[in-house]
């Protein structure tokens, strides 16, 4: 696994660095905070691959998706709860996500399991997913 400071040490510009690496851009772990999409840790659009350890009901929300500062389709962003309490994951305002059976704008992500994530659409449409996923062990 490499992170983007890894391919820019053997060359490659820092933009494609950073949407190519494995990791993303890093920090690969971080902190959870807050109750609700506004007040959460962001993911950065290009921190592909997370862990977090944070305290019970603290929040990690998802990037934005299109733009310059945003994920693009079918970034993949992988999201592992390695902390002793349940893990919320947001996304923003209007925007969905379909994962293991469910369609809501928050998922639950008990102890020790990882989700993986994929944007799929930067249009907002009523009843449709942005984000898609896997939760499991």
């Amino acid at each position: 696994m490499a992170l983007s400071s890894d391919l820019m040490g053997l060359g490659v510009n820092p933009l494609q660095a950073a949407r190519t690496a494995t990791g993303g851009t890093g920090p690969l772990t971080i902190t959870p905070a807050g109750t609700s999409f506004a007040t959460s840790t962001k993911i950065g659009c290009t921190q592909f691959l997370v862990t977090s350890t944070g305290a019970a009901g603290a929040c990690l929300g998802l990037p934005a998706i299109g733009g310059d500062n945003g994920a693009l389709i079918a970034d993949d962003y992988i999201i592992n709860n390695q902390g002793t309490a349940t893990l919320q994951v947001f996304a923003s305002t209007s925007v969905l996500i379909s994962v293991n059976g469910t369609i809501s704008s928050r998922v639950s992500m008990t102890t020790h399991t990882t989700m993986t994530l994929y944007p799929t659409t930067a249009v907002l449409a009523t009843g449709t997913a942005n984000w898609v996923g896997t939760l499991g062990n």
